[in-house]
């Protein structure tokens, strides 16, 4: 990988998300969901502009960065006080998620995309990560209560 072609992958990366914010703001498409569509079109399988298989060091280095400012703002969000009143919800929350959510992902592809099993089982677990990333855009672009809010 050379400096130049992580650069425009940085690039193409940046504006997408731009443009991500725009689309989002004026038409009702959680930002998560128009990403992954733009990763799509963009990556490797789509028009090739971001070829992932070509920059996996400098993605590796954006990526760690990336999270660790999305975990250094979850932090900086959550209240110690709230988090102790909804910790069961909490718990109830991820542990059955994590149980739940990959297996209707793995058997809804399997069954019905008539995916190979272990790329169904893949794809299930890949889907069942949900972080602060994902949830802060998605509940920005609908109303929930305040309380459920917390609990995301």
């Amino acid at each position: 990988m050379d400096l130049e072609s992580g650069l425009q992958a940085t690039a193409a990366i940046a504006a997408a998300t731009a443009l991500g914010q725009v689309v989002t703001r004026r038409f009702p498409i959680p930002l998560p969901v128009f990403l992954l569509a733009t990763g799509l079109l963009l990556g490797n399988d789509g028009l090739g502009v971001v070829r992932t298989d070509e920059l996996s060091d400098f993605i590796g280095i954006t990526l760690a960065i990336a999270v660790a400012l999305i975990v250094f703002e979850g932090g900086t969000l959550l209240s110690v006080q709230t988090l102790r009143v909804l910790a069961p919800a909490v718990r109830n929350i991820v542990l059955l998620g994590l149980v739940i959510t990959p297996l209707v992902g793995m058997i809804a592809v399997a069954v019905f995309l008539d995916f190979p099993w272990r790329v169904a089982a893949l794809f299930g677990a890949l889907v069942s990560v949900t972080g602060p990333s994902v949830i802060t855009p998605l509940l920005r672009s609908v109303r929930v209560s305040d309380r459920l809010r917390a609990i995301l």
